[in-house]
């Protein structure tokens, strides 16, 4: 008898050829099992095809699956490396359009609109330990187009007492004076003492104070031999409780700020130390600040720069500030400097609002007043500022 394995192996035969062979070997059948076994072969093919598109199918399927498991596969291994980005970076940055209204005397009255200010920081820490900071700055009329503001690498050693030890090297602001403010105006102590240089600086952080201590080869003195790291800063600050802040610095050259109070710095050929404090406190909704900056010595008279007007440079200022809600705040101020602007005194206030949570609105008045002579400035400023 011909069995079904013998027909699979078969192959596929001939019409003319398989009736024949049907009839020679299923002659001993009965007739129900002939039709049976010849609507099965005919039938065959249709299921071995049938057969062949399925499996197409689940291929194709399958195929589709796999891509769409890659893709999703590529977009986390996309977001995995953004992620790590930010893990490690972090950037932040200001924005400060200022419109300002100045009448001095019986003088034409001006006034303008300027992009103020204009910052870009990138802050970078792998791990607790180690990290740097970037920062861009512009600031209209003073930085044409962009400075580098500071770009330094800092690491830091915390130790089981809770204390920490930190290096700092590259460009950065030298700890010489606190300069807190709540106003629009820079005050006349960071005028006469800011400074900012590419220096090495050792701080130690203990919960309640801070001593800093930093060297740098200044703009100053830079003539033949006297060209070397010569400027020495250092710093202490004390917080003997949560809202209360107070701390002194010391300066070795305070020709060295940034606001150049001699006229020839490279053939200045002398050395004339600053030193300065402040004091900080919080009481309920209102705040106060206080500092004071002075030369220890006396400049030589033919060394005085344009703001130098005087043998020894000084200046302090005095803030209130008060904050009856969270998104608005005002405070007054008076300062006065001595032998540095013209025997400058102002005094002023101003008015903030908050909203959308990082957008400020802010009106101030300030009066200007030279007591070596000249007539009395008013300036008015309004200033919107959005930092990010």
């Amino acid at each position: 008898m011909f069995s079904l394995g013998q027909f699979r192996k078969l192959g596929r035969w001939s019409v003319v050829k398989l009736p024949s062979l049907v009839a020679r070997t299923y002659f001993p059948m009965n007739v129900r099992q002939t039709i049976i076994l010849i609507c099965v072969i005919f039938a065959l093919p249709s299921f071995v095809s049938a057969l062949d598109l399925s499996t197409k199918s689940e291929i194709e399927k399958l195929q589709r699956r796999l891509e769409s498991l890659e893709g999703e596969i590529d977009k986390k291994e996309e977001a995995l490396t953004v992620g790590t980005v930010s893990k490690y970076i972090r950037f932040s940055g200001l924005v400060e359009v200022e419109a300002f209204y100045t009448k001095t005397g019986s003088a034409q009255a001006a006034s303008d609109i300027v992009l103020s200010t204009v910052q870009l920081a990138t802050e970078i820490n792998f791990g607790e330990n180690i990290g740097g900071n970037i920062v861009f700055l512009h600031e209209e009329g003073e930085t044409e187009p962009v400075v580098i503001d500071e770009a330094f690498i800092s690491f830091s050693r915390p130790f089981a007492s809770g204390s920490k030890t930190s290096l700092i090297a590259g460009r950065f602001y030298l700890p010489f004076g606190n300069f807190h403010s709540a106003m629009l105006t820079e005050p006349l102590t960071l005028e006469l003492a800011e400074t900012s240089n590419s220096a090495v600086q050792v701080n130690y952080d203990m919960k309640w104070f801070e001593i800093y201590a930093a060297i740098f080869n200044g703009e100053t003195d830079t003539i033949g031999s006297r060209d070397n790291i010569d400027t020495f800063v250092a710093a202490l600050q004390l917080k003997p409780f949560e809202k209360i802040s107070l701390g002194a610095y010391f300066m070795s050259d305070l020709a060295e700020s940034d606001i150049g109070l001699v006229a020839d710095p490279v053939n200045y050929g002398g050395s004339v130390s600053g030193a300065g404090g402040y004091l900080s406190m919080e009481a309920g909704k209102f705040s106060i600040n206080l500092e004071y900056i002075s030369a220890l010595e006396s400049f030589d008279a033919v060394t005085f720069g344009e703001d130098l007007t005087g043998p020894e440079p000084k200046a302090w200022n005095a803030e209130l500030c008060f904050i009856p809600i969270d998104r608005l705040g005002m405070a007054v101020r008076y300062e006065k400097a001595d032998d540095f602007k013209g025997d400058l005194s102002r005094y002023g206030g101003v008015v903030y609002y908050t909203f959308f949570g990082n957008t400020v609105l802010a009106l101030e008045y300030m009066k200007e007043n030279l007591e070596n002579g000249g007539s009395d400035t008013h300036v008015v400023t309004t200033q919107l500022a959005l930092g990010f």
